[in-house]
Order: structure tokens, then sequence, then C-alpha cells
């Protein structure tokens, strides 16, 4: 029987899902806001505890857990005390049933799935697909097998305490806060200009965007700065101060001392350790 034949009830018309890189994050894991416009991921962690944030839920994390995040999805994920550990693998071209195009779960469901029993079945595809060469013609198409095994299982895992979906009008103003500031963010944004546009004042959405998100209006803005300066670290070869510019700082120093106290570490050495996990495509767009 043919792939597409055996895989069309997973996937519309059979197309399979392409296996772009897994990443094994040790020691804690810092990635604020940002997005990936035509990737998908799953984050298996393996050790230790944290948080998931996606949009304005906000999931506890645990060995075992594993995070769905679909494209164009805005998210972010945080070690407690620097003991978050995970395995991240990233697809794209995936088609699965009947959700949008590179979507791993139907929209409004909860992003986080206990692997339960299959949690060392998944740890043993993860680690076997890190043993194999991607630059390897041989290796490839067993590494994108595995991978998909990997996807598929994930898929295969059920949800458990499903969160309901927030509507108020609360929920509706701090949507159209994160809305402008994804517009706006590298441009010289201040409170007074999103209230402005906004037609509310800034004391008013100071308190609902903080109650909603736990940061404040320009906390937020900063997180999305340096969460769109770590991609670009990471799937770019540009240099740290045109990324500084990029990404809405004037001031190369400004730069570095925000991106340190959020990520922990320098730009460089940031680059330097995330590319040297990497194992696949140089692509987190």
């Amino acid at each position: 029987m043919r792939a597409q034949q055996l895989l069309s009830p997973a996937f519309r018309n059979g197309s399979i899902p392409r296996f772009l890189y897994i990443t094994r994050q040790e020691h804690g894991i810092s990635r604020p806001f940002h997005t990936h416009e035509s990737i998908c991921e799953l984050s298996l962690v393996i050790r230790g505890s944290g948080s998931f944030r996606l949009n304005d839920d906000l999931y506890p994390l645990q060995t075992g857990d594993l995070v769905i995040n679909n494209a164009g999805e805005e998210h972010e994920m945080l070690s407690d005390n620097d003991t978050l550990e995970a395995y991240c693998l990233g697809f794209t071209e995936v088609c699965l049933r009947n959700y949008p195009d590179n979507y791993l779960s139907a929209p409004k469901t909860p992003a986080v799935r206990h692997s339960g029993r299959k949690f060392h079945f998944l740890i043993e595809l993860a680690d076997q697909i890190l043993d194999l060469d991607p630059g390897n013609n041989h290796q490839q198409m067993l590494l994108q097998s595995l991978a998909l095994s990997f996807l598929l299982t994930a898929d295969s895992i059920p949800f458990q305490n499903a969160s309901p979906v927030i509507t108020d009008n609360a929920s509706n103003i701090t949507a159209e806060i994160k809305n402008y500031i994804s517009t706006h963010f590298t441009e010289d944004i201040r409170l007074d200009d999103i209230a402005e546009a906004l037609s509310f004042s800034p004391d008013y959405i100071s308190h609902i965007f903080k109650k909603a998100t736990g940061y404040s209006v320009m906390e937020y803005v900063i997180r999305r700065r340096i969460g769109y300066a770590e991609t670009l670290l990471i799937s770019s070869d540009f240099p740290i101060t045109h990324i500084a510019t990029l990404v809405g700082y004037s001031n190369p120093n400004h730069f570095q001392t925000s991106f340190k106290k959020i990520s922990g570490v320098p730009p460089l050495q940031y680059r330097n350790r995330y590319l040297k996990l990497l194992h696949g495509e140089r692509n987190q767009q």
C-alpha cells in the first residue's frame, strides 16, 4: 500500500509534513513572546517545571507534558529556576485533518497534553532523531520517518482538563492591545501612543492588560522585541547591531542590556549556544 494511502486518514490528500529541526534545550528555557508564521512546533518537557503562555492562557508545565504550538500563535515558554528541559521539534507543510495549514491541534483547544505512558517512547524517538545526521542523504529518509512518528504519536494523546475560552469584554480589549503592539512593537511606541490609537485612557489599558497577561504594556512590548530578536539570531546571520535596529532599538547597548535581562545571556552567546543545539534546518520563521 502506498504511503499516501496509509497517511490519508490523518493528513489531507495524504500530504506528508516536512520535518525541519529538533533541539534538546537544557539548563532552563527562556523564550519570550514570539510566533512562527509557517512552522508548528511540538515540545516535550523531559525534566523540571515552568510555564507556557499562549495568548491569554497560562499553562504550568511539568515533566511529561507535551506542548503544542500552531503556526502564527503568539507564545512564550519559561523555566522555573532554570530547571526546565525539553525536546523541541519543528514541522512545516502540515495538513492535519480539517485543521488550518500548519496546525497540530484544532483552534481554541488546550495547548498542553500529558504524554503519560507514551512519554518514554517519545523520548526514545527524539534521541534517535538526534543521533542521525540531517546532512547525510542516506539517513534523511529515516530521520523524516522518525519525526513523523513523533508527530503522529503526539497527535494520538488525548486532551485532558480542557479550559474554557474567555471571550469577555476585557479579553477583547487585551486582544486589541496585542494586535496593535504586534504591528508596531519594532517602532518607537509609548503607552500613550497605544492608548490614543485604541481610544482608551493609559491607566485603563494598563490595568486591563496587566490583569490579563501578568505584564505591563511596555514590559510586553520589550518581550515581543526580545522574542523577535531571538528568532533573528537563530534564523539569520545578521550582525547584532542590525538585529537591534530591526527589533526597535536605536541604541545597541540598550538592546544588549534588555536582551541579557530577559534571555539570561548576551545576544551573541545566545546565538552560539542555540545553534549548537539545533539539529536540522536553520529555519525558525
